[in-house]
């Protein structure tokens, strides 16, 4: 059984304008982890964060405590 997006979700929406507009972001998990890159897709169990190395990184979303915006280095 699929699990689709509910992109009628707000959270949803406003998520993929950070994928689209390539948005560096902070991610903060339960665990304390504390990821910087880009959002680079999302589905409904998991985000998957790029950094500036090139490195994936997924991340379940019930592990996700907040995900905001950052100034791009050389930026701000």
């Amino acid at each position: 059984m699929a699990i689709e997006m509910d992109t009628s979700l707000p959270s949803i929406r406003f998520l993929q304008q950070y994928v689209k507009e390539h948005t560096p972001i902070e991610l903060q998990t339960t665990t304390g982890d504390r990821l910087v890159g880009r959002l680079a897709w999302q589905d409904p169990i998991y985000f998957c964060i790029r950094d500036d190395g090139g490195h994936q990184y997924l991340v379940n979303r019930q592990l996700v405590v907040y995900v905001k915006p950052v100034d791009a280095p050389g930026e701000g």
